[in-house]
């Protein structure tokens, strides 16, 4: 923990006088571990009220109000967040460098947040289990897709399915040294078998690093389906979406029909969608079908922030 802490502070630059405005709920490690990085230092944490966790409009306006009040150097949010703001941002106040962690968010998505901030944008990728890696500035500019190089204090890699080391652009599993990560999970040691083999930490995310060492990441193991002879991720499919309907938080539940992959939308959304066309683009770019689509004001969530999929999925009739 300590080691997590430490890198922190290093990788940004954390000191006494710094002021970090956390957006992300306390239930994340990330928002929890940049808390403890600012304190240990001696520096001020900034946080809405955890009664606005789930009130994403509320969290806007504490943050725009602590702006223009105060020097604020870091923020972190997480994507889903950068999103609902994107939406209701009105002539924002800029200049923290936001950092946001938690989820996939595109490099589109990133430089369009960068420029209606008016604050440089950066991302951290990682688990709870000590994997990590994070941007710079001018990642943004001349590799906006990259999650960016490993921590100060960790050995990130890829690797194939045999556990070897993959070659540079080779496509494999994101994993990191044993030594910098946890121990293991309380009471589940079947579950730390999973991510615990021939002294690697491995995660649930696929992508390649790049001849310079710069990582990127395609998507989850869950949540890719081979279509024909072609990978397909939920992400990719997402992101495709976004592009004809703007950043909106969605969400897909996938579910096999005779081995065919389909997918249900759940958009939130207050504007009327082209489901005909969605559907059509869709199809034809990833030969896969959007079987149902529901567009809501506002999509259930957890106390975390995020959506909540178990309550989503019901929202849908059942095969």
């Amino acid at each position: 923990m300590l080691s997590e802490l430490l890198a922190w502070c290093l990788e940004l630059g954390i000191r006494r006088d710094t002021s970090f405005y956390v957006g992300m709920p306390m239930q994340y490690t990330g928002g929890l571990a940049l808390s403890l990085s600012t304190l240990l230092v001696g520096g001020e944490v900034l946080l809405p009220e955890t009664k606005y966790d789930n009130n994403l409009n509320q969290v806007w306006r504490h943050y725009q109000k602590c702006l223009a009040n105060r020097k604020i150097h870091f923020t972190l949010f997480m994507p889903d967040q950068i999103r609902t703001f994107m939406k209701i941002a009105k002539n924002p106040l800029g200049g923290p460098t936001i950092l946001t962690m938690g989820a996939q968010i595109s490099g589109e998505e990133k430089q369009k947040a960068a420029r209606l901030f008016k604050s440089p944008m950066i991302e951290s990728w990682g688990n709870s289990e000590g994997l990590g890696t994070i941007t710079e500035k001018e990642d943004l500019r001349f590799r906006p897709n990259s999650i960016g190089r490993p921590f100060l204090t960790e050995n990130v890699c890829i690797v194939t399915e045999e556990l070897s080391e993959c070659k540079p652009t080779q496509i494999g599993r994101l994993a990191g040294a044993e030594e910098t990560m946890f121990v293991e999970y309380a009471n589940r040691a079947e579950a730390t078998k999973q991510v615990k083999k021939s002294k690697l930490i491995l995660s649930d995310d696929i992508g390649y690093k790049d001849n310079d060492g710069y990582f990127y990441i395609l998507g989850r193991c869950q949540e890719a389906f081979i279509v024909g002879d072609k990978t397909v991720f939920i992400s990719d499919i997402e992101k495709k979406i976004r592009k004809i309907i703007g950043n909106s938080t969605m969400c897909i539940i996938p579910y096999i029909i005779n081995e065919s992959p389909q997918f249900r939308l759940a958009v939130e959304s207050k504007k009327t969608i082209n489901e005909k066309l969605l559907r059509k683009v869709i199809e034809k770019t990833f030969k896969v079908k959007l079987s149902e689509i529901v567009v809501i004001d506002e999509l259930p969530r957890l106390t975390s922030g995020k959506v909540n999929r178990l309550e989503v999925a019901k929202m849908f009739s059942k095969v």
